[in-house]
């Protein structure tokens, strides 16, 4: 506002009320819906905390190399990006928001990230998140051809 860019302090999403980083990041219904989303897609418990909690509970639950927490580290990373990408379409251009296009954006790059993995080690923690996010199972292709030999 102060630069003259927007003229409104009010949550893009819901213009219900002034924007904060904790409204924006999970404190909107438009952003929690999202987080939601998110939490399913990865077997997730969600709780609505400030912005810095959801921060560090990401960081010390999301910890680790193998391919849950990765794919779970990097769609939190993806989903936060997702929100202000489209707040900032809103301030910015004027674009309409679309929960369901968040989501299919939030898909969509979580899938091609996910398909980046080959050998994934075939646990049930494993072909959950393969699942949820819809990846094409051939990422245990390697694995499968190993066992099967």
């Amino acid at each position: 506002m102060s630069c003259g860019r927007i003229n409104a302090i009010s949550c893009p999403f819901c213009n219900e009320v002034p924007d904060s980083i904790n409204h924006l990041c999970f404190g909107c219904r438009i952003s929690l819906s999202t987080a939601f989303f998110w939490a399913t897609r990865c077997n997730l418990p969600w709780t609505n905390r400030t912005w810095e909690e959801t921060l560090s509970w990401a960081i010390n639950l999301l910890a680790g190399k193998d391919f849950y927490k990765c794919v779970a580290q990097f769609s939190f990373g993806a989903l936060c990006h997702i929100i202000w990408r489209n707040m900032n379409n809103i301030l910015f251009k004027g674009e309409p928001l679309s929960i369901l296009t968040m989501k299919k954006d939030l898909l969509k790059v979580v899938k091609d990230k996910a398909l980046t993995f080959k050998n994934v080690e075939e646990l049930p923690r494993n072909r959950q998140m393969q699942r949820l996010w819809d990846v094409d199972p051939f990422i245990f292709a390697a694995t499968n051809r190993s066992l099967t030999r």
